[in-house]
Parts: C-alpha cells; structure tokens; sequence
C-alpha cells in the first residue's frame, strides 16, 4: 500500500484502511509516497508530510493489531521456501506460495531449500516504537 499519494484523499485513505481491515491481510508492504524522478507523479503536488507521515503510521498500527490466520490455519500443510536465519537465532524464515511468513525451527542445510511444513501454532509479536 503507497500511503499519501499526491491524489489520495482523506476519504480514499479511510477506504484503503477498510480495506486491511475486512481482508485481513497476512502480508502488507506499506510505503509513504516518494515522487520519484521522471514519473508524472514527480510533478503532481505532495500531501503534507506530517499528514503522509501519519497515514502511513495509522495504516502500520492497523496492520499490526490483528491476528491474520485463524485457527482453522493450525495443522495445515505448505510447501514453503526456506529463505534466511530469523532474527532471534533459534528459527529459519520461509515464505509459502503466497508469500506468507513462517518460521520454523533451526536446522543445518535447510537455507534455500523447498520443505513441507504443517503449521502448529501462531505467534503474534508486536513491536512498540519509543
């Protein structure tokens, strides 16, 4: 989601906000508008940064506050690529098909690798910003 577009009105905000309420999306790359040079959107007026600045923390704090999977999630089967070391050292980071995140616990030689995984549980971890 580009917050802040320089044609977004408060009204088309609230919609995309709606938006990620209803579909509770598993998976959301939220971004502030930046006029990049030699686009048409480079020339078009800006909306004031304080305003962008707090959409793109509204839509960011919505985001966080819910549990995307339910229940009904647990002792499903995927296909996941294993793609990286998770931050807390104890599991690797795969991604399915639909680019969902999930962790699975540290084994050797599993990085780049295809496995199948069946979910067991769900974490929900929430970051506050001081």
């Amino acid at each position: 989601m580009i917050c802040a577009f320089p044609t977004e009105t408060a009204e088309d905000f609230e919609d995309s906000m709606n938006l990620v309420r209803k579909y509770r999306f598993p998976s959301l790359f939220i971004n502030q508008f930046y006029p990049r040079p030699g686009t048409p959107a480079a020339h078009m007026k800006c909306i004031d940064t304080v305003e962008a600045k707090r959409r793109t923390k509204a839509m960011s704090e919505l985001f966080r506050l819910y549990l995307p999977y339910g229940d009904d999630r647990i002792g499903q089967t995927y296909d996941v690529l294993i793609a990286e070391r998770a931050s807390d050292g104890n599991h690797l980071v795969g991604h399915n098909k639909a680019y969902e995140q999930i962790l699975i616990p540290d084994e050797p030689g599993l990085i780049g690798s295809m496995v199948k995984v069946r979910i067991v549980s769900f974490v929900l971890e929430l970051h506050v910003e001081k």
